[in-house]
């Protein structure tokens, strides 16, 4: 299941039970102690601590381009659509995610054999396919790669720009809630692995590049809610991009 809220209060006497695709909420008369309970504690678990520490080493490739290097910096903003996964229950990332807006920023260096480094990181307000007048979810997406890039020119302002790489892949989702007259609210985050590849072409005018790309992201989270406070993060995602951007060259 791509976002999956538990929310649970507790109380003494009988339960009212409200329920929505991805949620689940047990109400109770006593309101004040259920909002109280909703505080949500903040969690690094052993695999986010890993992805993090691993971070560091994904610079390597743009930190060992040469000091020669046709460096530059860029934008980029386009389209992300969700190709799978899909799943029976419709709780795959596909069944819940709608196509969302991306944009970007990166840097980078080429040496003389056109090959260098990248460093690239996007970020994604997802579009939730899920609409309830009770709970309202917000989730995004962000990105943090670093690439192994190639170019290859075949005509006098045109480049052909290749590259694959990876990183961690963050997801960030929150729930808000009316229920009773009461607000309720809880959110999570989690960290997951991320790869992609990618390619396009850049027209060269001057110092600057514009240009368009088509990228195959993939990512995957496994965290499940240990608690009532947390939100589970379980899915692999694999999606199309239709980029275009700017590079400003130095």
């Amino acid at each position: 299941m791509v976002f999956m809220v538990g929310m649970l209060l507790g109380g003494d006497r009988p339960k009212e039970h409200g329920s929505c695709h991805g949620y689940l909420f047990e109400i109770t008369a006593d309101e004040r102690d259920a909002v109280a309970s909703l505080g949500v504690t903040p969690r690094l678990p052993e695999d986010t601590l890993a992805a993090m520490r691993a971070l560091p080493l994904l610079l390597v490739l743009v930190a060992a381009a040469p000091a020669s290097a046709d460096s530059f910096v860029g934008a980029t903003g386009g389209l992300m659509i969700p190709l799978g996964d899909s799943k029976s229950d419709n709780s795959g990332w596909s069944d819940q995610v709608s196509s969302s807006p991306k944009i970007g920023v990166r840097v980078g260096a080429l040496g003389e054999s056109n090959v260098g480094g990248m460093l690239s990181v996007d970020w994604t307000p997802i579009s939730y396919n899920y609409q309830s007048q009770a709970v309202d979810v917000s989730a995004h997406r962000f990105r943090i790669q670093a690439h192994v890039l190639f170019e290859k020119h075949f005509a006098p302002k045109l480049t052909f720009a290749a590259r694959a790489g990876g990183g961690i892949d963050i997801a960030h989702a929150s729930a808000d809630a009316t229920i009773l007259g009461t607000n309720f609210h809880t959110s999570d985050t989690d960290v997951g692995w991320a790869f992609e590849v990618g390619g396009g072409v850049w027209f060269r005018l001057g110092d600057m590049d514009i240009g368009g790309e088509l990228a195959l992201p993939f990512g995957g989270h496994s965290h499940k809610a240990s608690n009532t406070n947390e939100i589970t993060f379980d899915y692999t995602s694999y999606d199309v991009d239709l980029l275009f951007g700017v590079r400003l060259r130095s």
